[in-house]
């Protein structure tokens, strides 16, 4: 009798090898099933906190853009529009024309500081979901975005109390309001300098706000498609927001002013297939693909 024989003859389990493999399959299975059901939460778990995600950057961008129709938008107006006036009045006066003093009203009221739901964001995307790429830049530039914006409009608001208290003739508010240089040489910019700053910033918050929905969306119908026959996921499929009404007043920024930022994120990862052309020995010449 052979070694193997006298093993399996010792150590046979008293009710057959079937009692022992149907045991072991069973707890395979259950195993199986257990981890099955465990990934399957966890899957649903991020989706849902993708979703959350994703009207919390809605809202913020919604936020921002009601910013800029009520105010930044009629500042920015207001600026030009004075700044326009008053380049039309010193050429005037350089050709000769007799021209009254220039005077011009201006709105120097405060900004409120807007509690957004940044930090949230911030929180849930990084602790609940295993976004990555793109979403995950515009959501660092988002909170950038907005934190930067807090502060110009605290500066704002401590330079128009400075002017309330201080007792300005019509040429140092004008001064203060163009930042032209004055008689001494002295240039403060401060004002017009911060404007600029409160538009491009409020711009920065809806672009990012906009770009992080947008991929939160794609991100979320990539794992509901690549997992969800295998878990038969009943989730339904996210879709674009719909920003067409903002766009149609202007509200929007353009996509040309962040070309920039854009271009990083516009190269797409090389296939399988053209990993494996691109391998050095196929460089070389040493061997060619069939």
């Amino acid at each position: 009798m052979s070694v193997l024989s006298e093993f399996l003859k010792a150590y046979t389990p008293q009710n057959g090898w079937g009692t022992f493999f149907t045991a072991a399959f069973g707890a395979f299975a259950g195993a199986f099933a257990a981890s099955r059901a465990h990934n399957k939460r966890t899957i649903v778990a991020e989706l849902n906190a993708v979703n959350a995600a994703h009207e919390l950057s809605i809202a913020v961008a919604n936020m921002f853009i009601s910013l800029k129709r009520q105010h930044v938008v009629r500042l920015k107006e207001q600026f030009d529009q004075i700044k326009a006036a008053y380049v039309n009045h010193q050429s005037m006066r350089q050709s000769g024309l007799q021209v009254a003093p220039f005077h011009f009203t201006a709105d120097f009221g405060t900004l409120s500081v807007m509690a957004t739901p940044h930090a949230a964001l911030e929180k849930m995307i990084f602790e609940k979901t295993l976004v990555r790429g793109r979403a995950l830049a515009a959501l660092v530039t988002l909170v950038g975005a907005v934190d930067g914006l807090s502060v110009s409009i605290k500066a704002r608001n401590e330079m128009v109390e400075e002017r309330r208290t201080a007792k300005w003739d019509d040429l140092e508010r004008l001064q203060f309001f163009l930042g032209l240089r004055k008689a001494d040489g002295v240039h403060d910019d401060r004002y017009p300098t911060n404007l600029a700053s409160i538009v491009a910033q409020t711009d920065d918050c809806i672009f990012f706000a906009k770009i992080l929905a947008s991929d939160l969306v794609r991100y979320s119908n990539k794992v509901r498609r690549t997992e969800g026959r295998f878990y038969r996921l009943r989730l339904p499929k996210m879709v674009e927001a719909d920003w067409s009404y903002p766009e149609s007043l202007a509200l929007m920024p353009e996509d040309a002013a962040y070309e920039t930022w854009l271009r990083g994120f516009s190269k797409k990862q090389p296939s399988r297939w053209q990993r494996i052309v691109d391998w050095r020995p196929f460089q070389k010449g040493t061997l060619k693909p069939s």
